[in-house]
């Protein structure tokens, strides 16, 4: 019986935590998203190949420690990136040089990355 009560009491914990945690992912994105729409606000938009996770690339700009979120914009997933032009080369770099890997697991080949404020 108290092996029970522990049990249950351990995972109202863990669900606990991870609602608040989950909660926290929530608002720091509702923030991010905010900012982005600042006038003002320098944002790149990148429209993400079909067939690659946006997530991929959002991870590696997150690490390089920039700012950006992925939506769905007219049934293309578009990123959008805060970033100053001086530093738009290492955007473009790094959104390069993300290993892409095709839902399939096949290796996709993308060419030049071109933000959608370039002809």
């Amino acid at each position: 019986m108290i092996i029970g009560f522990v049990l249950t009491v351990g995972v109202l914990v863990v669900l606990v935590g991870a609602a608040f945690a989950l909660r926290r992912y929530t608002l720091d994105e509702a923030q991010a998203e905010e900012r982005m729409e600042h006038p003002g606000a320098d944002v790149l938009t990148y429209a993400v190949p079909a067939g690659q996770d946006p997530a991929v690339l959002n991870v590696a700009l997150t690490r390089a420690g920039f700012e950006s979120t992925a939506r769905l914009d007219h049934g293309t997933e578009r990123l959008y990136v805060v970033c100053p032009p001086p530093q738009r080369g290492e955007v473009r770099r790094i959104i390069h040089d993300v290993h892409r890997t095709g839902i399939e697991g096949s290796e996709m080949v993308i060419g030049r990355v071109r933000f959608d404020d370039e002809p």
